[in-house]
């Protein structure tokens, strides 16, 4: 044999030996998994088993100590079908999407977040989605970002028990352009330590962006997005509905609604859901 030839046949045998090691650890880590699932009960019926917010700070940490070539973006994959599996070793998981001209990309974005071998449901519509989400176990909705054209959201102030919030903006790590969605679910999305919070005011006139930026910053918060607004009749009165992000957690944010619906001459606000501020992969930072 060559001293290249001999060489590289070394190097393969280092290369087998950590995919050996990397197998032990991915076994290691389903048995965890396993140990994680009893401790909390994951196993009944109607237990949570997705945490948003824990997911975002094991990807922030991750990226956070990434080094060499290896792509970020590949870290990100990896561990995002990591995720999942886990995810899916302590109970049914299902994702449904609305079947619409925005169909496509959704389901790529759902793909890469929530691994390919998850299945996905097409419904007609977003209510049927609101519904199907309730009802199915393990079940989230994947939906396009919310706009006035993309009105959707508005079902998040009708949702009844079990009560849909908005717990995930994907992608999580974001990267330049591309598609963007909101994930719904029966349960909230947790604090991840850098978090956005949705509410939805609802009042009898329009709100400007500049009236709620005077208003939020007189409360000391600040909008992560100015509103998307859409219209309601309820009992022949209308009603503008404007949902607004703003950032921080819910734990900080929820308290101070009142306030602010009031220093907007709002009849209400409604706290709809939060997520972890999508990541700036390392190379964008």
């Amino acid at each position: 044999m060559s001293p290249d030839a001999s060489a590289l046949a070394a190097l393969r045998r280092e290369i087998d030996a950590i995919d050996d090691r990397l197998h032990d650890l991915l076994i290691e880590r389903a048995a965890v998994v396993e140990r994680v699932a009893q401790a909390k009960g994951a196993t009944a019926p109607g237990t949570q088993i997705v945490y948003p917010a824990r997911e975002a700070q094991i990807l922030r940490r991750l990226l956070g100590r990434h080094r060499g070539r290896l792509p970020a973006a590949t870290v990100v994959r990896i561990w995002r079908e990591i995720i999942t599996t886990s995810v899916r070793l302590q109970g049914a998981l299902a994702i449904g999407m609305v079947a619409d001209g925005a169909g496509p990309a959704l389901r790529d974005l759902a793909r890469e977040h929530f691994a390919a071998a998850t299945p996905t449901t097409p419904v007609a519509s977003a209510p049927e989605l609101f519904a199907w989400v309730g009802d199915t176990p393990g079940a989230l909705g994947v939906l396009p970002l919310a706009t006035e054209e993309s009105d959707w959201w508005r079902h998040l102030v009708s949702s009844v028990e079990p009560r849909i919030q908005i717990v995930a903006r994907l992608p999580l790590v974001r990267a330049a352009g591309g598609p963007e969605a909101l994930v719904i679910a029966p349960f909230t999305a947790g604090e991840s330590g850098d978090d956005t919070t949705l509410a939805v005011f609802e009042a009898e006139r329009d709100l400007s962006d500049a009236v709620l930026a005077r208003a939020a910053a007189a409360e000391g918060l600040t909008l992560a997005r100015m509103a998307a607004t859409g219209a309601v009749e309820p009992m022949n009165a209308p009603v503008r509905l404007t949902l607004v992000e703003i950032v921080g957690p819910a734990s900080a944010i929820g308290p101070r609604l009142s306030r602010l619906a009031a220093a907007l001459g709002a009849r209400r606000a409604h706290a709809v859901g939060g997520y972890a501020r999508p990541i700036a992969p390392p190379d964008r930072r």
